[in-house]
């Protein structure tokens, strides 16, 4: 599924989603172009054509706290890309850099990177964020980042935060990208690991 502004008309779409959250993005040009303009910069500075750009986000906890939220990337290039990143998504393998999230709310993209990648996968309610990160990682797609707030969100309480929801959710990401984990001898320890993690 393709995000919410990606029409054909544009040039890149910023990707909005997660019914467990109240997301708000701030508004205005500056906003947008300096995504924008990053992309932009990244592709001619690496030669990269699949490239998403994360933005930094201020979170709101229904008892009051607020927390930054760093993006996943690094404000110099070359960001995250390659086996690193393959295995950040795949195995929860840290990676070299600051440490940050990958949410969609925060993503900014070229329309024909979501086509290209056959956007996000509707069987997911949690998780689709680090799963079209992986497939990105997978096709040689690369990430970089804002450290500037650009979205705002209120956490709130709903379904697809449940206990089973994650179980299944985890089990299904694992079940879908059973080759890449076959070929590198981490299907079987991973599947035993769900196990132990949910039953």
């Amino acid at each position: 599924m393709l995000p919410p502004h990606a029409t054909p008309s544009s040039k890149t779409a910023a990707a909005i989603s997660s019914p467990s959250l109240t997301t708000t993005t701030k508004a205005g040009p500056t906003a947008s172009s300096a995504r924008v303009d990053r992309i932009l910069a990244y592709e001619q500075a690496t030669g990269a054509d699949l490239v998403i750009c994360h933005a930094a986000r201020r979170q709101y906890s229904p008892d009051g706290r607020t927390v930054y939220e760093p993006a996943l990337g690094m404000d110099m290039t070359p960001g995250p890309h390659g086996q690193p990143l393959i295995d950040l998504f795949l195995l929860g393998r840290p990676i070299w850099g600051p440490a940050g999230k990958c949410a969609t709310c925060s993503q900014m993209a070229r329309c024909g990177v979501y086509r290209s990648l056959g956007g996000f996968d509707e069987d997911l309610r949690r998780g689709e964020d680090s799963e079209f990160n992986l497939r990105l990682a997978l096709a040689g797609g690369h990430i970089t980042r804002l450290s500037d707030e650009l979205v705002t969100q209120e956490i709130t309480i709903s379904a697809d935060k449940r206990f089973e929801e994650q179980c299944r959710n985890a089990r299904y990401l694992v079940e879908m990208h059973r080759g890449p984990l076959s070929r590198c001898s981490w299907y079987r320890f991973t599947v035993v690991w769900l196990e132990m993690k949910y039953d």
